[in-house]
């Protein structure tokens, strides 16, 4: 399972909010973002983006973590946030998503495009990402 920064920030000062939206979301089948538009006035990619801007980082990054759920919505980097767009939904398909939370219910298709990638073309990727993180973690087991 991932954390996204967003996430990592309502787990650690919004506890209960936090297990309400595993709850939820596991019962009503949603993802975590939309679970947090049903119940809340902020979600994680807001609370990202503040962070982000508050680090200084640069613009096209907050805005890749800003809009990550919308990417057509991106202006300063539309290309990284496709990026991050697919995968998010792909972190889903390998077992790395938000606990509790259904995944994203599809992939924009104009970020697949603006990627140059098929859904499959995306899944046969992820199949590769599942296994290097299986390769990565033996090796962490073995230094433990």
């Amino acid at each position: 399972m991932y954390f996204s920064l967003g996430k990592l920030v309502e787990k650690r000062y919004f506890e209960e909010d936090f297990k309400e939206v595993c709850t939820v979301a596991m019962e009503q089948h949603l993802s975590w973002y939309e679970c947090e538009k049903e119940l809340f006035q902020i979600n994680h990619a807001t609370i990202g983006k503040t962070i982000f801007r508050s680090w200084n980082f640069p613009p096209t990054v907050v805005d890749a973590v800003q809009f990550h759920h919308n990417p057509s919505s991106s202006t300063k980097a539309p290309q990284l946030t496709a990026l991050v767009h697919v995968a998010d939904l792909m972190s889903y398909k390998i077992d790395y998503g938000a606990p509790g939370a259904w995944a994203p219910k599809e992939c924009d298709p104009d970020a697949l495009k603006m990627l140059g990638l098929t859904m499959e073309q995306a899944e046969q990727l992820c199949q590769k990402v599942e296994s290097e993180m299986d390769g990565a973690m033996e090796i962490l087991k073995l230094l433990e």
